[in-house]
């Protein structure tokens, strides 16, 4: 055990913790007043009246015990230290083998005082045990670069190197009873449940697990890029999938169809929703796991990344008493999350709002929300044809698919309703001839349209790691037959740093594009206009999605490349 050298006043653990500006003076003689109550220990009360984190109780501990601190992240440890202590041990206790020395080994630790701890590592190691205290955010990233991630380091323990050249190269073809029994087996309960929390943990909005001939691939998808982890051996593809599969109550027998499903995952911060999706290839089962935190808040409308004009306009939408207000982009594109904030914006309990979706991913309060139940034949049609008795105000709908929602849609904004809803169209004025081509009369929608928003996401660049950079010759001329760009203008991008996982980018906004449907839009639309006609005939204020990218660019948001990622699709033939 570590000790202070005799003589030596040993600092009590409030001194300590006021001389790191953790406490102050006033909050210690409240935690003081009440451990001559209660007699407890000090740093207990601190931590149950929240004065101080258990990081900050840790930190203090170790200087007031004389234990070191160390930063493990500019340490080069080599591969027998790593090979010392099994992976397990490392992500139990949140350790790190340092050196070993005289027969004593440096291990880094961020709670030094668990006894156990020192047993099981002089139990594994053979060696006597020299305790350091390491910040948990620095060791965190040292076990990373070291041991690799939780669930890399689970696929291996899980099939080791010498069984991977003899891999079983089949399907999956196993039995019922097989396939649940490989699925329950507690080693396969935890690997499932460290990669989806693992995914959550990296903000991820999908996982992607896809099996091929000599592995089964895990990706997750983060800022709207897919980002490749540890490969899973062909050994456990069968009961991986068994295992989603039976978590999303799904028939775990049938491989041949494609299959949807539900799971409702607790994470550290609440409630987790996934929707599950699995569809048959030539190696197998491919899963898509969709995440939808519910515990996340809501972005309100002043935080997508409107401009001042677009979200102006948008506004004035809004405040339409009947009519309908399209939303449009890919998929992943933020559609919903703007509807979302626009009826939080616009929601008071003086009007009745009700919405049909696929599925509902958020609840919204005051809010009547109905979820879309295809089984049970619920669609989007149906469920309008109902709320439109329930006497709305406002009506919102997840998505327009075909002719039947779209006209009792447009028919409801005809008969005095506000009414929401998405499109997957490449820019606002193909909404209208999407529309068109599913059959709606022009003439309706001329008399119904009040305003179409197409919008995209963009990875954000990384604040601690933005620095100036020149971009590419080729792009900025690009660049340049959209927009005037001057000569000293200065571009911004991410070095790559930890915080952002070395890609230089963190977070994502929406870059946008408000048609307003004005008088002379209304007679254009009647007569069954092409999209170059919509969009010549744009009010004079209008701004297309590349030149709000443009914009976001010149003010450092976002990168030139990115941008062109993204809008490269929407006006390819401009």
């Amino acid at each position: 055990m570590d000790s202070s050298s005799n003589g030596i006043r040993r600092k009590r653990l409030g001194e300590v913790l006021c001389e790191k500006a953790y406490l102050d003076e006033a909050d210690l003689g409240v935690a003081l007043a009440e451990q001559k109550v209660t007699q407890r220990r000090l740093g207990q009360i601190l931590l149950d009246l929240g004065y101080i984190t258990p990081a900050q109780l840790n930190e203090a501990l170790a200087v007031q015990a004389g234990i070191e601190k160390v930063d493990p992240s500019g340490l080069s440890i080599g591969g027998d230290i790593i090979g010392l202590v099994p992976a397990d041990l490392v992500s139990k206790y949140n350790i790190l083998p340092l050196w070993r020395e005289n027969g004593r080994l440096a291990v880094a630790m961020t709670d030094p005082f668990q006894p156990q701890v020192l047993e099981d590592l002089r139990l594994v190691t053979g060696c006597f045990i020299q305790r350091y205290y390491a910040e948990p955010a620095q060791l965190e990233n040292a076990v990373l670069r070291f041991y690799g991630s939780n669930v890399a380091r689970m696929l291996d323990d899980l099939t080791p190197e010498e069984q991977r050249s003899d891999e079983s190269l089949g399907n999956g073809d196993f039995s019922p009873a097989k396939l649940h029994e490989l699925a329950r087996e507690p080693s396969l309960v935890n690997l499932v449940n460290l990669i989806i929390l693992e995914a959550i943990e990296a903000r991820a909005s999908d996982i992607h697990i896809e099996p091929f001939e000599h592995e089964v691939k895990i990706k997750y998808r983060i800022d709207g890029i897919l980002v490749e982890k540890a490969p899973s051996s062909k050994r456990l593809q069968a009961a991986i999938v068994s295992r989603i599969k039976i978590m999303a109550d799904m028939n775990i027998a049938e491989r041949f169809v494609p299959q949807d499903g539900h799971i409702e995952f607790t994470a550290k911060n609440g409630k987790i929703d996934i929707r599950v999706s699995t569809v048959p290839t030539i190696f197998g089962e491919a899963v898509e796991l969709r995440l939808l935190d519910r515990t996340a808040s809501l972005i309100s409308l002043t935080d997508l990344g409107m401009n001042a004009e677009t979200l102006d306009g948008f506004c004035k939408c809004l405040r339409k008493t009947h009519g309908i207000v399209l939303v449009t982009g890919p998929t992943g594109s933020g559609k919903t999350t703007t509807l979302y904030a626009a009826l939080s914006r616009i929601y008071t309990p003086g009007v009745k709002m009700i919405t049909i979706e696929d599925p509902v991913e958020y609840h919204l309060d005051g809010i009547n929300q109905m979820p879309v139940n295809a089984k049970r034949g619920l669609t989007f049609a149906t469920g309008l044809r109902h709320i439109l008795r329930h006497d709305p105000d406002i009506i919102m709908v997840g998505e327009i698919r075909d002719r039947d929602t779209a006209d009792i849609a447009i028919r409801a904004a005809l008969t005095g309703h506000l009414v929401f809803s998405t499109l997957h169209t490449n820019d606002a004025a193909g909404a209208v001839t999407r529309l068109i081509d599913m059959g709606v009369e022009p003439f309706l929608l001329a008399s119904s349209l009040e305003g179409i928003l197409a919008q995209r996401l963009v990875r954000k660049i990384c604040p601690k790691c933005k620095e100036t950079y020149r971009p590419d010759a080729v792009l900025l001329q690009s660049f340049n037959g959209s927009a005037k760009i001057d000569a000293g203008t200065q571009f911004y991008h991410g070095a790559g740093c930890s915080e952002c996982n070395r890609t230089g980018m963190s977070g994502r906004i929406g870059i946008f594009e408000l048609l307003r449907i004005t008088a002379k839009l209304r007679e254009l639309i009647a007569t069954r206009p092409t999209t170059e006609q919509i969009v010549r005939e744009a009010p004079a204020d209008h701004i297309s999605m590349v030149h709000d990218g443009i914009d976001k660019v010149l003010k450092g948001v976002t990168t030139p490349e990115e941008v062109f990622r993204v809008a490269k699709s929407i006006d390819e033939d401009s």
